[in-house]
């Protein structure tokens, strides 16, 4: 044998034929501590382990696209199904409701719930807002719904339906639903809209939803055809309305009147306590339960006898002096 033959003998053997071993995170000890084993266990239940999202964070299989996934699986279908049979255990609440308009021919769609119990789905085809506006206060009215309790999609249409039904017809107090409002948790979801589909999965998985209305096929139809997009940094987004057009699909109107009922309800396992939030993303829902904390605290708490004493004096006055 030639020296060129037994080099080229000796790199197959030694070089071209390798062993390779992919290591799974549950065979890594630092990533599993209570904490971290808890919240990636609560990512796959969330995303399911098949998608995209967690096959590139959780096992390092780097499957990362531009491409839209389906957001509801088999499961998730077949769970919806079950709830509209009436099959369930909803979490109990408060009469509330909630509206999606539509401007582009779509109907306006009006939901009614207990808690995660949905009593009363109706659709509406009027396309003027004066109209539409007086329908929607005569019903909630005669339902005896307040307006703090009813959730409206203020953009588009909505903004003028709404704004004619708290100043002209004197419905005040609506709250007004915003699709690209900041979630509360940023690590996963790009805005509150993509956090509140990801809510109803959970709900769903936990048989938390329930329908004592007939069944609603067009809310069938729009669950299966809803899709994300990942983001850089495992961020998930819904995909665009203008995207769901582009493929000569109709607004989800249903669907989202479903996660504006269902937004502010507490979820086991989704709300998860030890998932963390930088610093810099912490919204509205933090300052209530923060103490304001300056230099000198917040002389609106139990602070300010200290604040006072170590000024000087009982009713010391603050001056910024004159200038000389």
């Amino acid at each position: 044998m030639s020296d060129r033959s037994q080099i080229v003998a000796h790199l197959d053997r030694d070089a071209l034929w390798t062993y390779r071993r992919m290591v799974d995170w549950t065979e890594c000890p630092h990533l599993l501590t209570t904490e971290k084993k808890a919240f990636r266990m609560n990512l796959i239940d969330t995303f399911g382990e098949d998608s995209n999202l967690i096959q590139s964070m959780i096992f390092g299989r780097f499957q990362r696209t531009k491409s839209a996934e389906l957001v509801y699986s088999s499961l998730d279908i077949d769970a919806l199904k079950r709830a509209m049979r009436g099959i369930g255990n909803p979490i109990t609440g408060p009469r509330k409701a909630s509206i999606d308009f539509s401007g582009g021919g779509d109907a306006q769609c009006l939901m009614v719930a207990e808690g995660t119990d949905i009593k009363e789905i109706e659709d509406y085809h009027d396309k003027n807002e004066i109209t539409l506006a007086k329908r929607f206060v005569q019903k909630l009215t005669d339902m005896g719904i307040s307006p703090w309790d009813v959730t409206a999609d203020a953009g588009g249409l909505g903004a003028t339906v709404i704004k004619y039904m708290e100043t002209d017809l004197h419905f005040v107090g609506i709250n007004k639903y915003f699709y690209n409002q900041k979630p509360r948790q940023p690590k996963r979801f790009k805005d509150k809209n993509t956090e509140n589909h990801y809510r109803i999965k959970r709900l769903l998985a936990l048989s938390q939803l329930k329908f004592s209305c007939p069944p609603c096929e067009e809310l069938l139809k729009e669950i299966r055809r809803r899709q994300y997009e990942l983001l850089d940094h495992e961020v998930v987004r819904m995909e665009s309305k203008k995207r769901i057009r582009a493929r000569s699909e109709k607004s989800p109107d249903h669907l989202d009147c479903l996660v504006m009922i269902t937004q502010g309800v507490q979820v086991d396992g989704f709300d998860f306590s030890n998932t963390p939030v930088p610093k810099s993303t912490k919204g509205a829902w933090d300052k209530a339960a923060q103490p304001r904390t300056g230099r000198l605290g917040s002389i609106f708490d139990k602070q300010r006898p200290d604040i006072l004493k170590k000024l000087g004096g009982k009713n010391r006055k603050f001056s910024f002096g004159k200038r000389t």
